[in-house]
């Protein structure tokens, strides 16, 4: 999962803060399931434990200084939502993050080379959060969508990359294409210095040292 943490290191969204995690959590704390005392706590309990751990767990939250109106913070949760779950079903995804349509991944294929023959390897896992930011009450709906969709590449391309570096795809075909679609390096043809000339000192320098020894 280091690609995925890595691409997310460099995508910085306007309108919500990404919280990720490989395994299955929820990044709040449940007032209920940490009362043993409370009412409803047998209830919470029973439903946190039958929750598979399957898919993509997600959900949006606001905090309170984001609007004063309870309306208002409500919209926001709604329209990031809808936006993230319309990305999904763009790429052939349900709301859980579960593949259902794999001939809309003929891009993501196009740029790998291919795809992991298991579709559960192509199914998105693990736990999201997004956190809704003062940017997203004046954005666009389309630049809101851009956003979350540029999310979902991420973490379809990592989890992807990782499935084919786990199956016997050659691991080099797969490393090939991370360093190029995201990591900025040296043209084909652009010399190196070698490890003697990084290494070698100038002459006249070498000398005006030799004579300050002596």
């Amino acid at each position: 999962m280091k690609l995925i943490f890595s691409l997310l290191a460099k995508h910085t969204p306007k309108t919500f803060k990404v919280s990720y995690s490989p395994d299955y959590t929820t990044f709040i704390i449940h007032h209920i399931l940490s009362d043993s005392q409370h009412p409803l706590y047998e209830l919470r309990k029973r439903e946190y434990e039958k929750r598979k751990n399957e898919g993509l767990w997600w959900h949006v939250t606001t905090f309170l200084d984001l609007s004063k109106s309870g309306v208002v913070r409500s919209w926001c949760r709604r329209r990031l939502r809808n936006a993230f779950t319309e990305e999904l079903k763009a790429r052939g995804f349900n709301e859980h993050g579960k593949l259902v349509k794999k001939e809309a991944l003929k891009g993501l294929q196009d740029r790998l080379g291919e795809l992991p023959k298991n579709e559960e390897g192509l199914s998105l896992k693990g736990s999201v959060r997004l956190q809704v930011l003062p940017a997203l009450i004046s954005a666009k709906y389309a630049d809101v969508r851009q956003e979350t969709g540029k999310l979902v590449d991420i973490l379809l391309e990592g989890m992807t990359v990782e499935a084919l570096n786990g199956s016997s795809t050659p691991v080099a075909r797969v490393r090939k294409f991370t360093r190029s679609q995201w990591n900025s390096s040296p043209a084909k043809g652009t010399p190196r210095p070698s490890r003697n000339q990084s290494r070698k000192k100038p002459k006249a320098a070498t000398h005006a040292l030799r004579r300050a020894a002596s």
